[in-house]
């Protein structure tokens, strides 16, 4: 399966997300990934990974992406939410992928939620 269209078109393609990231809940590797997320580290995703079933850890230590450290403002089993200055971002567990959405100051949260939801229920993803 190719995932870089999603990243490229159902993300940053919207305008709405600076850049995105898609990566596997078991393997722990990128499928698909703006260049910014190309850093994304095994154990920065095994940390994303472990925080939707208990955001303990990385609330308190921040969530790392790409060695880019974001403040964790809430989440829940299947989204985690992020601020970093004035942008952020939206962590989105589907059934065998986590989908990253960062964005920066000129975007809007909602926006950006809005657009990782509508990549998380799509019918070509294994959810």
């Amino acid at each position: 399966m190719a995932w870089q269209p999603y990243v490229d078109s159902s993300l940053v393609g919207t305008g709405h997300v600076k850049f995105g990231a898609i990566f596997g809940i078991e393997d722990k590797t990128l499928w698909a990934y703006s260049p910014e997320l190309e850093g994304i580290t095994q154990t920065e995703m095994s940390n994303i990974v472990a925080a939707f079933k208990n955001l303990d850890a990385l609330r308190s230590a921040g969530c790392f992406l790409a060695g880019q450290k974001y403040l964790v403002l809430q989440g829940d089993d299947a989204n985690i939410f992020l601020k970093k200055g004035a942008g952020g971002g939206t962590l989105s567990k589907t059934g065998t992928c986590v989908i990253v959405a960062v964005y920066g100051d000129c975007f809007f949260n909602d926006t950006a939620t809005t657009e990782i939801y509508t990549l998380s229920l799509h019918d070509a993803l294994p959810i």
